[in-house]
Parts: C-alpha cells; sequence; structure tokens
C-alpha cells in the first residue's frame, strides 16, 4: 500500500484525485448513488459537465467542521489514533483513496480504515431506522469496500457523527466478491471516459444530455459552436459597455432631476428636458386571492386558476458552458512521495490476478505485493471464520461490537 505524501483538498491533491478512480467514485458507478448517476459523473470526466460546486453548500460545510471533532471522540471512544492519509493500491496504481484515518495495528501488520460522516438529522434518522438498507448508508459502505481495496486493509470502520447525537459506528468487513465487481466496472467506466462513449443514461434521473452524436461527427455543427462562442463573446463584452454606459447616464439624470423644484412637474433647460411620473405600484394578486379566500371563507378551486392562465410556451435557454480546466492548478505531472508499507494479513478470499488489464492510454505502475504473514493473534485481529449476522434488533444498539455485511 503506497502512501501518498499530499495534504487533502489541497491544489495538489485534486490533481492526484482527477488521474485515478477514487472511493467516491465508486458508489456511482456501481449504481448506488442517490446522488449522481454514472452518465453524470462521466460527463464531468470527459469535460462535458461543469461539476457542482459543493463548497458553499451548509451540509458540506459542517461535515468539513465536525469531522475533526468526530475523530477525536472515535479515537477516544476505541484508543485508537487514526491518521488521515492518501494511498494507492498495490496491485493497481490508479486504484486510490483518501482516508478519514488509518490505524496500523502493532501485531499482525493489519490495518484498520476509518471513514467519517457528518450526515444531516435527517439521513442520521433513516440510518438508525433502516440500518444497512439505507440506501445512504449502501453509498458509504460500498465507498468504505474501495478505501479497504486501496489501503490494503481487511476491516474498516463506518462513523456517523452529528453533535449532539449518539454516534453511530459500524464494522465493515472486507468483501471481495465485491470488490471484483468493482474493479471490472471501475476500469470499463474508465474506458467509456477515455473512448468518451457515454454509459447508459438511467430513465427517470439523467433528463439532461451531455453528448449528442452530431457534436462529434458533424463538421458544420463544430463550426456553428465556435461561430456561437464568438458572437457570445463579442455581444457580452458590448453588455458590459453598455451597462457602464447606463451607469453613467443615470447619474447625469440624478444629476438633472435633483435641480427641478418639487413644485414642478415638466422642466427644460439647454436641450435637456424632464417630466415628473407618478405610477401606482403593481398589484399583488396571489396576496390579494389568499386574504380573499381567509376573509370570506371560500376556496378558489385549481380549475378557475387553469381557465384564467396563459397558454404554456415552450423555450431553449443557450449558453455556452466553460469546460474545466486546471488553470488554477501547476501543469507539470505531480509525482507523489511513496512510503512502502508491508501489506495485510487478511487472507484474500477470491484471488485475482495482480496484473490488471488497463485501458489504453494510461499508465501505472505495479508494486509487486509482499508475501502475506500469517496473523498474529491479538485482540483486535479479525475472526477467521465467518460470522453469524446480528440480530436487526440489535444492529445498532452498542457502537462497540463488529458488525459486518
Amino acid at each position: 500500500m503506497p502512501v501518498v505524501d499530499i495534504v487533502q483538498r489541497s491544489e495538489k491533491w485534486h490533481v492526484w484525485r482527477k488521474e485515478g478512480i477514487t472511493a467516491s467514485m465508486i458508489p456511482v458507478i456501481m449504481g448506488l448513488s442517490p446522488y449522481q448517476t454514472p452518465y453524470e459523473l462521466w460527463a464531468e470526466l470527459v469535460g462535458y459537465k461543469k461539476p457542482d460546486d459543493l463548497s458553499n453548500n451548509y451540509h458540506v460545510q459542517r461535515g468539513v467542521e465536525q469531522e475533526p471533532e468526530a475523530r477525536g471522540a472515535v479515537e477516544t471512544e476505541y484508543g485508537k489514533p487514526y491518521m488521515p492519509v492518501c494511498v494507492e493500491a498495490d496491485h493497481n496504481r490508479l486504484f486510490r483513496a483518501s482516508l478519514d484515518g488509518l490505524y496500523m495495528y502493532m501485531q499482525g501488520n493489519d490495518k484498520e480504515v476509518l471513514e467519517i460522516k457528518c450526515p444531516c438529522e435527517k439521513i442520521y434518522n433513516e440510518i438508525l431506522t433502516l440500518k444497512a438498507k439505507a440506501p445512504t448508508f449502501q453509498m458509504y459502505a460500498a465507498q468504505v469496500q474501495w478505501q479497504l481495496n486501496a489501503a490494503g486493509a481487511s476491516i474498516g470502520r463506518l462513523y456517523f457523527y452529528l453533535r449532539g447525537k449518539k454516534p453511530v459506528s459500524t464494522l465493515i468487513r472486507r468483501n471481495d466478491a465485491f470488490l471484483e465487481k468493482a474493479e471490472k466496472a471501475a476500469l470499463h467506466f474508465l474506458e467509456l471516459v477515455l473512448t468518451k462513449q457515454p454509459p447508459k443514461m438511467i430513465e427517470g434521473r439523467d433528463k439532461v444530455v451531455y453528448d449528442t452524436p452530431i457534436s462529434s461527427t458533424d463538421e458544420a455543427w463544430l463550426a456553428k459552436v465556435e461561430q456561437y462562442k464568438e458572437k457570445k463573446a463579442y455581444y457580452e463584452e458590448l453588455e458590459l459597455k453598455t451597462k457602464a454606459v447606463k451607469a453613467d447616464l443615470k447619474q447625469l439624470e440624478s444629476y438633472f432631476t435633483d435641480q427641478i423644484p418639487s413644485d414642478v412637474k415638466t422642466f427644460s433647460k439647454d436641450g435637456i428636458s424632464a417630466t415628473r411620473v407618478e405610477k401606482e405600484g403593481s398589484v399583488n394578486y396571489k396576496a390579494l386571492l389568499d386574504e380573499i379566500q381567509s376573509t370570506l371563507n371560500v376556496v378558489i378551486p385549481d380549475e378557475l386558476y387553469k381557465k384564467h392562465r396563459n397558454k404554456s410556451s415552450t423555450y431553449f435557454l443557450v449558453n455556452v458552458q466553460e469546460q474545466p480546466s486546471d488553470k488554477d492548478v501547476p501543469i507539470e505531472q505531480y509525482n507523489p512521495v511513496i512510503e512502502s508499507v508491508e501489506s495485510p494479513v487478511q487472507e484474500v478470499v477470491t484471488p485475482r490476478s495482480a496484473e490488471i488489464a488497463m485501458p489504453a492510454g494510461f499508465k501505472t505502475e505495479q508494486t509487486q505485493t509482499p508475501e502475506k504473514q500469517a496473523p498474529a493473534e491479538t485482540e483486535e485481529s479479525v475472526p477467521s471464520q465467518p460470522l453469524r449476522p446480528l440480530d436487526p434488533s440489535v444492529f445498532f444498539e452498542k457502537s462497540v461490537q463488529k458488525m459486518y455485511f
């Protein structure tokens, strides 16, 4: 497991993430994310769609703010120091993960991954109610599985922290059958990105088409695109100049009207004339109708609204979409400093070849996985025998219990 010497959320970190398949992508690729579809993620990666700016999102800001205290809470609860690190998988350096925390066991050379989530109260209650069946829980569990894959770890702790509420802690055991499917899906998805071939759209969710067949085959379309961009830029330039001139005119008009006596309606001097205009305020018909219904104790039926509604119309809003670029980050290739770490002791249930077929155009270093050592008998080690599932009624009762999915 190479540990990448990089600061999370830094500019180089964003570049590093773009060059591989990260844990946050896996739920989307596997169709487990209720927030984004594979087609939307593909459109972002090929540059057809601008990524959503979540920097000012309240829930995102709350998560970033509460993450340090959440890490402190989990470290206090379990007596383990979790270090936030970025890692790459031994068998494929494109498989990457930014870990909220990684704990190295003193004996046995095993590791434990920590993933912290600071959900809103709605999601927190949903997880308490639906437990492992909650859509958000399944999404986060898939993310942890990929983190285990990149870190070469056997277990991960998914820790839900909401200030003022009891934390919900669950152990996620490595699922090699899932990871085998996830790797195949991830590499196939990467091939679609490199070849700019869109994945299948999800009916009812993918309502915006970011790619069109004619955009890559019709020369007339491409020529019109460039022409529109040029005209649009020229129009926006003129619009800015017009706004500046309008502001100057408004300032001069205010100077003239300030000279007119209050009892004079029309003023004319040196070619400048001004007329005072009295304009009544508009009527808020929605508020008026609401007050009529409340005062007269009547209800205006929807059919009456529809009867007096004007005919609907359809139109397109055409804009020039800026293509994502790395203009704010260094252009040179980022070469991370790698620290060698011994491989985990967890035996792989489903053998997989260390040589993974890579899409054309991508190069990655392959690191030989050291021979696995026998696990040491420690209190924290994962049992070699399969565990019996817990009764759902007590699934989240005690956070210290090991709960596997």
